[in-house]
């Protein structure tokens, strides 16, 4: 579950801590996480700016916990400080790329396409944009067109950040 409190308190101390916070850096680290709860633990997708909120998600141990029983595979996620070189280092080269790209076909069958917006949240969009060359139509038609691994239930409230609408998620 994730309560307004809860949201606010993240919201305040990722701005105490000098980051512009926003409710998409949010509703980015939240749909990170819900896929995230369908793996067995993938690594490194979102960008500093939303990785900065997951920590501040975290430090709140107990809603954390909350939060993570309440997302789709009902499981704790656990944070891992690594580089994507280190990572890639730990489990090969072909794997980190292999693990990398399966958040496309897991992104856009859970939340919808991806948007300038919600792309520049995401590393895995803009390494495919700028060391590949493809477009966001691109990137959305080989997501769809990709069996997702840890797609988000359709019967899951969390598909309402589909929307982008942080408020629908919210509960008082």
């Amino acid at each position: 579950m994730i309560t307004k409190s809860y949201v606010e308190t993240v919201r305040d101390r990722v701005t105490e801590r000098g980051i512009e916070c926003t409710d998409q850096h949010i509703i980015e680290c939240l749909k990170y996480l819900a896929i995230m709860s369908g793996t067995t633990g993938r690594r490194i997708v979102v960008t500093p700016d939303v990785d900065e909120v997951w920590h501040e998600f975290i430090v709140q141990t107990r809603a954390y916990g909350a939060l993570c029983s309440d997302l789709p595979g009902k499981r704790f996620i656990h944070h891992e400080s690594i580089s994507p070189d280190a990572y890639a280092t730990r489990i090969g080269d072909a794997a980190f790329v292999d693990e990398f790209l399966r958040w496309v076909p897991d992104y856009v069958h859970s939340f919808g396409p991806f948007t300038e917006e919600r792309a520049r949240h995401w590393t895995v969009t803009e390494f495919l944009r700028s060391e590949l060359g493809m477009t966001l139509a691109d990137i959305n038609a080989a997501g769809r067109s990709a069996s997702p691994e840890a797609e988000v239930p359709r019967d899951s409230r969390w598909r309402v950040l589909e929307a982008d609408d942080l408020e629908r998620l919210l509960v008082s």
